[in-house]
């Protein structure tokens, strides 16, 4: 379950931070998250190297096909799933917005 889990998460998080990075580029959106707006206003590209870097994170759990049963685990990759699919839901309506 974690493992599926982790890879939603990886799909999210590739598609935020594409998402993201147009917008921002084509100044559509604003950032939010503040840690995400500080690396964004210090580099674009250290913005895209951090999501990057999370995406690899990420694909490294799941490459490792590692035991990962903790209970804990599962909770923060189910509520990381959630927040994602509900940033993607957004980022889905300013483009379809911005395209009509």
């Amino acid at each position: 379950m974690v493992r599926k889990l982790l890879i939603v998460l990886l799909l999210l998080n590739i598609f935020d931070g594409g998402a993201t990075y147009y917008g921002l580029q084509f100044h559509m959106i604003e950032e939010v998250n503040p840690l995400m707006k500080a690396l964004y206003e210090k580099s674009p590209l250290l913005f895209l190297s951090f999501k990057l870097g999370v995406s690899f994170l990420l694909l490294f759990f799941i490459k490792k096909n590692l035991k990962l049963k903790s209970v804990l685990l599962k909770v923060v990759s189910a509520t990381a799933v959630c927040g994602y699919s509900m940033v993607t839901i957004l980022h889905i309506y300013w483009i379809f917005y911005y395209i009509n």
